[in-house]
């Protein structure tokens, strides 16, 4: 009878134990279970963690007195102070970016983020500022403007396994092409007419266009074009609601256009700014 009753009170025990377990540890809108920190949480510590690039120049990086520059760097100190809050960046890479907004390291990721649909299970994305696609530059000898107008005998350059490789073997597998290991090949490549174009992103093509004399971005934008947006933790709804009114704000204000003169047009010249940024669109 005695070991019936403590069984029986075990029991009890476990079943009390597994309904608060359902009650209070389950539910990711409660204050245990979230690690990302709301807009009033962030007001209230007068600081904001911003994701940012250390070494992604111009878009954000450091210099050598330790500073964050970049167009992206001055966005994310612009957007501090439409929050009323004092920035601090906090570096991330390409692949942290999501890890350190679903850990807390970061309440908010400005580094180049693309907002698609396998990032968005993940993170919650506001407002884009700007845009980037593939983007291809070739000789001023041998200007090539448009993919379809290759011939049988042009080769397009392009680093292996990227991106804009992916895109000729998908939309032109007929055309031949010239496969680099790395992007110091693929400049060594164009130079030396080991094919008529370099495809790359537009921003590393617009780059090399701009800095290097006889050569053009002689296609801006190939294939769909990539919406590049803050992104926030899943369901930080209260501050992607601030961010999103900050960006309206500076669109109005025309900060991306200021930005765009003061940290990137000596990179990708002056046309490019209404191919870069969603705000000339």
């Amino acid at each position: 009878m005695k070991k019936n009753m403590l069984r029986i009170a075990a029991l009890v025990v476990a079943a009390v134990l597994m309904l608060s377990c359902f009650a209070g540890c389950g539910s990711g809108d409660s204050d245990e279970a979230r690690v990302f920190r709301t807009y009033k949480d962030i007001k209230k510590s007068g600081k904001i963690r911003i994701g940012v690039s250390s070494d992604n120049n111009p878009m954000s990086f450091v210099d050598e007195s330790g500073e964050y520059r970049g167009f992206e760097a001055s966005f994310a100190k612009r957007l501090a102070e439409e929050l009323k809050v004092k920035p601090v960046y906090v570096s991330v890479e390409n692949d942290s970016r999501i890890k350190n907004l679903e850990n807390g390291k970061v309440d908010v990721v400005i580094a180049g983020f693309a907002d698609d649909k396998n990032a968005g299970k993940y993170v919650d994305f506001a407002l884009p500022y700007m845009k980037t696609a593939l983007g291809a530059v070739c000789s001023d000898k041998n200007k090539v403007k448009s993919l379809d107008k290759l011939n049988k005998k042009d080769r397009v350059i392009v680093i292996s396994g990227s991106p804009a490789a992916y895109y000729m073997t998908q939309k032109y597998p007929k055309t031949a092409l010239s496969e680099c290991v790395d992007e110091n090949e693929a400049i060594y490549a164009l130079n030396i007419n080991r094919g008529v174009i370099w495809l790359d992103s537009n921003t590393e093509t617009a780059s090399y266009a701009e800095e290097n004399d006889g050569y053009s971005l002689a296609i801006k934008e190939v294939g769909d074009a990539q919406k590049i947006a803050p992104a926030v933790s899943k369901g930080n709804k209260t501050l992607l609601k601030k961010i999103n009114k900050a960006v309206e704000k500076l669109e109005d204000e025309n900060f991306f256009s200021l930005d765009y003169a003061d940290t990137l047009v000596t990179s990708y010249g002056e046309d490019f700014e209404k191919t870069l940024l969603v705000s000339e669109q």
